[in-house]
C-alpha cells in the first residue's frame, strides 16, 4: 500500500489542531471536600450558585476557596434547560461565550488574587425538578477537567495559563439535599 499522500495529510491537519490546555499536563483528582453554602444570584438571563464560605473545598493549600457555577441565556430570559452538558463544546470553552460554567477561585485570602480554574471538559447535569433559577438546585458534575485561566474584567474572555495548574473531578454531587442554603 502506498501512504505517501495520505501521510502528507494527516500531518498537515496535526499540525493544525489545537491541542487541550490540560492535554500534557497530569492533573490531580479532586473532589470537594467540606461542608458547601448555597448561595443563588439570579438577575433574569443568568442564574449564579456560589459553594464559598470561607473553607477550603480541597483546590490548592488550605485557604479557601470558591467554586461558582454560571448559567447563562444571551436570548435576554433564563430557560429552564436541564440534563447533562458538555463542557467541552464550543460554547461552552470561554468564560464570555459559555452558558453552562464552572469557575474555581482556589486559594482566597483577601491578600493575592486567587488562582482562577475554568473548565475544558467533562458534563455538568442539572437534576429535571431544579432548573436554574431554583433554590436549592441539584447538580452533579462527572470527569469534570478545569484549568488555570486568567479573565479579562471588561470582556470576560477566558485564556488559558500555559503550564498553569488543573483538576479532574471523576464524580461528584455539588449541591444536593442535605447541603445548606441561604
Amino acid at each position: 500500500m502506498n501512504f505517501g499522500n495520505s501521510t502528507w495529510i494527516l500531518a498537515a491537519v496535526a499540525c493544525c489542531l489545537t491541542p487541550s490546555p490540560v492535554a500534557a499536563a497530569v492533573c490531580p483528582t479532586a473532589l470537594l471536600d467540606g461542608s458547601r453554602d448555597l448561595q443563588l444570584y439570579s438577575p433574569g438571563s443568568a442564574a449564579e450558585y456560589f459553594a464559598d464560605s470561607g473553607i477550603d473545598l480541597g483546590f490548592g493549600d488550605a485557604r479557601e476557596d470558591g467554586v461558582s457555577f454560571l448559567f447563562y441565556s444571551f436570548t435576554g430570559q433564563l430557560a429552564a434547560v436541564t440534563g447533562g452538558f458538555n463542557l467541552a463544546s464550543e460554547a461552552n470553552s470561554n468564560l464570555q461565550t459559555c452558558e453552562q460554567c464552572i469557575l474555581v477561585r482556589e486559594d482566597i485570602d483577601g491578600q493575592h488574587n486567587p488562582t482562577l480554574l475554568f473548565q475544558t471538559g467533562g458534563t455538568l447535569t442539572i437534576d429535571p425538578a431544579t432548573p436554574p433559577g431554583s433554590d436549592p438546585i441539584v447538580l452533579t458534575w462527572q470527569n469534570v477537567t478545569l484549568a488555570e485561566v486568567t479573565v479579562d474584567n471588561s470582556t470576560g474572555i477566558s485564556t488559558f495559563v500555559p503550564g498553569g495548574q488543573c483538576y479532574r473531578i471523576v464524580i461528584d454531587k455539588v449541591f444536593a439535599d442535605g447541603f445548606d442554603s441561604q
